[in-house]
């Protein structure tokens, strides 16, 4: 992102919104970080680096562990208040009724859960078989009739 000659003119013949302009532009490029050439890339390949690997790239904050905590338990509060939200306007699921509430399984009924989804899958996978031979069987009619 750098500047067209057009707009690297002498400040003196510049518009006060042109200034603005340009002094938000230089701030900008001041900041970020220059991308990647070809030249760079080949050469950080050539060390084994990754281009993105370099001290302009990485985070210099530290991030302490009570802000760490304390992030964690606020993305946990808000995921409950959306899941209550979906509680009340009816659009929980049991999945996500289960998550509000932290229930968990016993084996058994972990167990029985799992026969239940290889059921549904049984069913699902048997009545897909019983169409494809109705269509199997639909074609060869159509063969016989068309002769």
């Amino acid at each position: 992102m750098r500047l067209s000659k057009e707009s690297q003119q002498s400040p003196e013949n510049l518009s006060n919104a042109d200034k603005l302009e340009q002094e938000k532009i230089q701030e900008l490029e001041s900041i970020l970080p220059d991308m990647p050439r070809f030249e760079g890339f080949f050469n950080s390949q050539s060390k084994g680096k990754h281009p993105f690997e370099e001290d302009q790239f990485q985070f210099t904050g530290q991030l302490d562990a009570d802000e760490v905590k304390a992030q964690q338990d606020f993305d946990e509060e808000l995921q409950k208040r959306e899941l209550e939200g979906r509680l009340i306007g009816e659009t929980l699921t049991p999945r996500q009724f289960g998550l509000l509430y932290k229930a968990k399984m016993d084996q058994g009924s972990q167990v029985k859960f799992m026969k239940d989804n290889e059921h549904k899958q049984f069913i699902e996978n048997r009545d897909s078989v019983r169409i494809m031979e109705e269509q199997k069987e639909a074609a060869r009619r159509r063969m016989v009739l068309s002769g």
